[in-house]
């Protein structure tokens, strides 16, 4: 890129520095940049380039006025929108009295989580913030004067208060909420008595069972799901949070505790939406209270479990680090902007005891309680030399997950490998619900690490079982494939619990990233090929066959076509669906315009005549475009549906919304 031009080289560097706020923008020259400027509305970006600025300010994008700068002094904890300004709380500092340090020994400056662009004083000895120096030398100042005048026994007092504070008495049904980033709960809200947000529902794990770390634990604040998904989706503290808008196994990613035995078997139960819903016998969103029933097998009746609506959180990084700046994750099962799957989660987390009981158990265990259906089976690969299946089936007696009396089920015999595909495919044909696991290989490491396979697949692992299908290649060979998801989304885990970069995904034959699927484009036709960043992915029969070692099943017919993965099947359906509406709104132009009405809820409308002139697809998109990351995620949605996906391309480029693209952007 040149950069010879009156500016100079340091004023290129700072132009240079703000284009990553404007993705998908190519510049070659400096001219150009000049032009793109002036499209863009962001001429002002030059003509600031040459200011002066005050000792101690820097210059930054400004987050929430897109094309204008904002004007920074971290030491003070100052944020203006002018020069001017600037210069001003300057002045009025060099002539305040006395002079100081800019912060306190042990304090630092941090972004605002609530405000973005805005920074905050942080204390890690009482994990509070402080909009100002000055507050913060204060808060200080007292502490000192306190510890030389109280005895040592005081001290040990005031250390103990002010822990207590940080994280909540187990006797207190509500712990002590963080200053800034907890809202506190509002009046006439509902907390659970006999599952309060305390470490007590927490819990410790039983001996031989991984759990959240001890610091992590002790550092777990309990926060509303509505405020968490708030914070998250960056909405406005008045903006209505949906207990669920449309159930996917999309919409439930496992957390950092050993729970993917009941995240997948939730996953595998959220193809069929019915399900889901049934389990939730009361709900009152505005008090935040919910009535879950849950199937106990040892009296063999349905039981009411009452929760509210709190979670246990951490605060860490993106990257699952707990260094600043920080946010709001929780432990368990991520919202993902809907509330009814942590909810679900905490409803077996009271049922069992605790949260800690939930961390290791079974697949059946979790798909008994939740649909009360008594029997699951359990097909058992015993000799994969001999490639023999055995079926099991299993019955609880208790509240045990992990506990798994198992009988063989009579008049089931073993079943060969082509058999065992038949029956699977008999089983997806029939609307059954089913999970598999790589149960009975053990790692070759000592370490927890030993257990991520490097095909990308995870042993001792739950995964739901959605589908099988044969292709054919142009060839005439055919091909056998399942489709599979792993609760974990496309993240992995470290020993520790955090985040690692490398995805958990199969990455062998057919996998999402497999040339194969170039190689043969019919295949993609035949089974709806669509990868996308959701934990989802095809492999061969053959290689299933031999890498997991257990296939549960519940077998009962589901009334309902599956809801989630379902939807790239479906597609061509509807299209020849809203063909056919197309064609008969043609001589009604009242259906028409109904059908267009329709359209902002239904996508595969999108393709009518007319549509494209609806001023309210331009307004919905206007307003998807305000949240961050959420237009991006639109498109991502769309990506199965190519035609589709290239028409909101070209929407969005007319609306000039660019911007509003990428993980974070917005306007």
């Amino acid at each position: 890129m040149n950069h010879d031009s009156e500016l100079g080289r340091a004023e290129w560097d700072q132009y240079v520095a703000i284009l990553p706020s404007y993705p998908d923008t190519v510049i070659t020259g400096f001219e150009e940049a000049v032009a793109q400027l002036n499209l863009s509305g962001m001429t002002a970006h030059i003509d600031q380039m040459t200011e002066d600025l005050p000792e101690g300010w820097e210059k930054v994008p400004s987050q929430s006025r897109p094309g204008q700068f904002t004007y920074v002094n971290q030491a003070m904890g100052v944020k203006v929108k002018s020069l001017s300004e600037a210069r001003t709380v300057s002045a009025q500092h060099a002539t305040s009295s006395p002079a100081k340090p800019d912060l306190p020994p042990g304090f630092k400056m941090v972004p605002s989580q609530s405000e973005p662009g805005q920074f905050r004083i942080f204390d890690p000895s009482t994990n509070k913030k402080f909009l100002t120096a000055e507050t913060a030398w204060k808060v200080y100042n007292e502490r000192a004067a306190r510890q030389q005048t109280t005895t040592p026994e005081s001290q040990l007092q005031i250390a103990l208060e002010m822990k207590k504070r940080t994280e909540g008495s187990q006797a207190s049904s509500r712990p002590s909420a963080h200053p800034e980033v907890v809202p506190a709960a509002a009046e006439g809200k509902f907390t659970d008595p006999a599952f309060p947000p305390t470490l007590a529902s927490l819990g410790s794990p039983k001996p031989g069972r991984s759990f959240i770390k001890e610091e992590a634990r002790q550092a777990t604040q309990w926060i509303r799901l509505p405020e968490l998904i708030r914070m998250t989706e960056g909405l406005p503290a008045d903006a209505p949070v949906k207990l669920w808008e449309q159930i996917s196994p999309e919409g439930i990613t496992q957390g950092q505790v050993g729970d993917c035995w009941l995240i997948a078997a939730i996953a595998a139960l959220a193809e069929f939406p019915s399900i889901i819903k049934k389990c939730f016998k009361e709900v009152d969103q505005e008090r935040g209270r919910y009535v879950i029933r849950i199937f106990d097998m040892a009296t063999q009746a349905w039981e009411d479990v009452e929760i509210d609506d709190h979670v246990p959180c951490i605060r860490k990084n993106l990257d699952g680090s707990m260094r600043e700046p920080l946010q709001w994750v929780t432990h368990f099962a991520m919202p993902g902007g809907y509330m009814w799957a942590p909810l679900l989660e905490k409803a077996m987390a009271k049922f069992v005891g605790t949260y800690a009981f939930i961390a290791g158990g079974t697949e059946p265990f979790a798909l008994i309680a939740l649909t009360g259906y008594p029997l699951i089976y359990e097909w058992i690969r015993t000799n994969a030399k001999l490639g023999e299946w055995d079926c099991n089936g299993a019955q609880y007696i208790g509240r045990d997950a992990p506990g798994m009396p198992e009988r063989a089920v009579e008049g089931i015999p073993p079943f060969e490998d082509d058999k065992m595909w038949e029956k699977i495919c008999e089983y997806d044909q029939r609307n059954f619900v089913m999970c598999a696991e790589i149960y009975y290989q053990q790692p070759t490491r000592p370490d927890a690490l030993g257990f991520f396979r490097p095909d990308g697949l995870i042993l001792k692992h739950a995964y739901s079982l959605i589908g099988c299908r044969t292709a054919t290649k142009a060839s005439g060979e055919q091909v056998r494939l399942v489709m599979i998801r792993n609760p974990h989304g496309k993240v992995k885990y470290d020993a520790a619990g955090n985040k690692m970069s490398t995805d958990t995904e199969w990455n062998g034959d057919w996998s999402d990233s497999s040339p194969l699927w170039t190689l043969h484009p019919e295949v993609v036709q035949q089974v709806d090929f669509a990868p996308m960043n959701d934990g989802i992915f095809w492999m061969p029969w053959d290689d299933f066959k031999t890498i997991y070692d257990t296939v549960i099943v519940l077998p009962k017919s589901m009334s309902e076509p599956r809801a989630g993965v379902a939807f790239h099947r479906r597609q061509e359906m509807k299209q020849d669906i809203c063909v056919a509406l197309q064609n008969t709104a043609e001589q009604s132009g009242t259906m028409k315009q109904d059908l267009i009405n329709m359209s902002i809820m239904f996508d595969p409308f999108v393709f009518m005549r007319g549509f494209e002139d609806d001023p309210d697809l331009e307004r919905q998109l206007l307003e998807i475009a305000k949240k961050p990351g959420a237009l991006q995620r639109t498109l991502d949605s769309m990506v199965s549906v190519p035609l589709q996906h290239d028409w909101y391309v070209q929407k969005v480029k007319s609306l000039g919304l660019d911007g509003a693209l990428g993980a974070t952007g917005h306007i």
